[in-house]
């Protein structure tokens, strides 16, 4: 029922902060009037108690001097690995050379870069025993870059600027072939845009966006390479158009920059309505029937058809009339009477009137 008292020599602690107070028989006294629970905890606390004194007189045995203060060992320290920028190691993206003049698809000046790409990724960096040997391998087994190299001279396989020297000679740089300015016109005309077209999206440089203002975009670029600094090439470029977009446009856009700002704002809301309007025009003239008329054209249609007297001739101004002379002919031959057509003559005729005054008044 009792707790023995625990004695403990005066030492610094570990830690800053104040001991634990020793129990003491008096406040021990009071174990015998708590509950349960408050028994059990109580009993803890002391078990601790006795823990942490003879911890404390194991410890001050060890010293030869009870007031030499205890200090725990110092853990040894582990230096922090260094970490730079390059310590990654470098993950090749080089596909193997076939260097055979019918490889369209395979550029040499794009393989030697990625190579050398990958030389300045290593770290450690490569020696030139090294990158002759990875140029080495990135050759096709069999292909006319691998008989290069094996009939290349040693002397040329030495160091990495001779090896990269002598594959410059055997895979010389291609310049491309540049335009003249008559091709660039001619392909500015070219640079069409049907009605089929319009209203749709297309992907450029992984951008989707409206035809009509990639064909704006793709046009700039053209005039840009020609160049046509006064603009004289807009009606052409107007003209490929397609009718519903040309009719968005006004032809107050006569410059290059207020023409292709122009078609690039055009509404594609708009431009459906003109493109639908036109379909059914087409629609109308397909099947032989006339669209109905505006009120204007109406009225000049029924005033067209008025009539106030005959057609006049149209005046002929400064032109002389020539008059056909008709070719002389013979005349025609007398037809005479037969007798008897005379006789039926005069019997048709009527009795002459008698000799009288009256008679020969009339």
């Amino acid at each position: 029922r009792f707790l023995p008292t625990v004695t403990t020599p005066a030492f610094n602690p570990i830690t800053p902060g104040p001991s634990p107070p020793n129990p003491s028989f008096s406040d021990l006294s009071s174990i015998s009037s708590l509950t349960t629970s408050s028994r059990q905890s109580l009993l803890t606390l002391s078990d601790s108690v006795t823990l942490y004194s003879s911890h404390v007189e194991y410890s001050t045995s060890e010293s030869s001097d009870p007031q030499t203060p205890l200090t725990p060992p110092t853990p040894p320290v582990t230096p922090a690995p260094r970490i730079t920028h390059r310590s990654r190691m470098a993950q090749p993206n080089v596909t193997s050379f076939h260097g055979g003049d019918e490889q369209e698809n395979e550029n040499p000046r794009d393989f030697i870069n990625s190579v050398q790409r990958y030389f300045m990724d290593r770290d450690p960096p490569f020696d030139d025993a090294s990158k002759v040997n990875y140029l080495k391998l990135c050759l096709k087994d069999g292909s006319p870059s691998a008989e290069w190299f094996l009939e290349l001279d040693d002397d040329r396989k030495d160091t990495w600027a001779a090896a990269l020297m002598a594959f410059n000679e055997r895979w010389p740089q291609v310049r491309a072939a540049t335009k003249t300015k008559g091709e660039k016109q001619e392909e500015l005309e070219k640079a069409r845009i049907g009605e089929a077209d319009l209203g749709k999206k297309i992907k450029v440089n992984g951008v989707e966006t409206w035809t009509h203002v990639a064909w704006a975009d793709r046009v700039q670029r053209l005039v840009r390479a020609i160049p046509d600094d006064g603009s004289l090439l807009v009606k052409a470029a107007r003209d490929n158009m397609a009718p519903s977009l040309r009719a968005l446009v006004p032809h107050t856009n006569d410059t290059w920059a207020t023409f292709t700002k122009a078609v690039r704002e055009v509404s594609v809301i708009e431009l459906r309505e003109k493109m639908k309007d036109r379909e059914e025009l087409e629609s109308l003239k397909r099947r032989g029937t006339q669209p109905p008329l505006t009120p204007l054209k109406a009225l000049a249609s029924m005033l067209s058809k008025v009539q106030l007297g005959p057609p006049l001739p149209p005046p002929n101004f400064g032109q002389t009339k020539t008059v056909s002379t008709p070719a002389h002919t013979a005349p025609a031959t007398p037809k005479y009477r037969t007798d008897q057509e005379k006789w039926a003559i005069i019997e048709r005729l009527p009795p002459p009137l008698p000799s009288t005054d009256a008679n020969r008044a009339t």
